[in-house]
């Protein structure tokens, strides 16, 4: 009994490493976005099925065994905020085709391999998009019995032939990430994972950042505090009460008022 892999984002680097890794027996289908997208996707694998994804209602091809669903739409690191509205409309654009597929799969149990972004993950700077896109398929996969939904946090993406680089240790291989979804995909768990070192390294430094703000913050507020509830000290003004001056019989220091009182009092005596 086969199963059925999806791929959503086919022109992707990810889902072109997916391709070349997954078993030649699993039965593949390709959503494209647009007609240009289902052309491309025709032409460059004729052997796999490529069905339209603003279709309402797609065929999928027959089978008993599970469904794996794998977004291989990846955000790229460092983009303006002209290409962050582009993605986001690609991505809600895959999510409604997300929810087709959910609908067409029927009663049958399907796993989901969702590649978010690491920076989904840092406390702050977030990507919002993609915690909104995945917020969203777990409300899909929620809503729906026998859906399990993986996630991946990669850092930077590189090609195989760019990983000997003098960096590449720190980054993730395009076919390293097809492979933990493959094997992801094909257990009845859910993930959460973050991949890479250079992702690693920048959640760790992400929760420094937080905790040192903590810290700092903490401690303008103690301050603030601490002035607010300080008791108020009064001064002495020597131009309202004059320095006191020393009794005539004694030897402490008294104030003109009660020096002349003591002098009326021994006058009438």
């Amino acid at each position: 009994m086969h199963s059925l892999s999806v791929v959503l984002g086919g022109r992707t680097a990810l889902a072109r490493e997916f391709l070349a890794v997954a078993d030649p027996a699993e039965i593949v289908v390709l959503i494209g976005r647009n007609p240009d997208e289902v052309a491309w996707l025709k032409s460059r694998y004729p052997w796999f099925t490529v069905l339209n994804g603003w279709e309402r209602d797609p065929t999928l091809p027959d089978t008993r065994g599970p469904v794996r669903i794998f977004w291989c739409s990846v955000e790229p690191p460092h983009i303006s905020d002209i290409e962050v509205t582009d993605y986001c409309r690609a991505m809600f654009a895959d999510l409604g085709m997300l929810r087709r597929l959910l609908e067409r799969c029927r009663l049958l149990p399907v796993h989901i391999a969702l590649v978010s972004s690491a920076s989904a993950v840092l406390p702050y700077p977030h990507s919002m998009c993609a915690l909104t896109i995945e917020t969203a398929v777990e409300a899909l996969c929620a809503n729906r019995r026998q859906t399990v939904l993986s996630v991946f946090y990669p850092g930077r993406l590189v090609d195989r032939r760019t990983g000997s680089s003098a960096w590449g240790c720190f980054y993730t291989s395009q076919t390293r990430l097809a492979r933990l979804m493959i094997k992801a995909a094909t257990s009845e768990s859910a993930q959460r994972r973050l991949v890479g070192i250079d992702a690693r390294i920048e959640l760790f430094a992400a929760r420094c950042r937080k905790w040192f703000h903590g810290i700092s913050s903490g401690r303008q507020e103690a301050d603030t505090a601490a002035k607010e509830t300080a008791p108020k000290i009064s001064t002495w003004s020597f131009a309202r009460h004059p320095q006191p001056r020393m009794h005539p019989t004694g030897g402490h220091p008294v104030s003109a008022e009660v020096a002349r009182a003591v002098g009326r009092s021994a006058a009438a005596r």
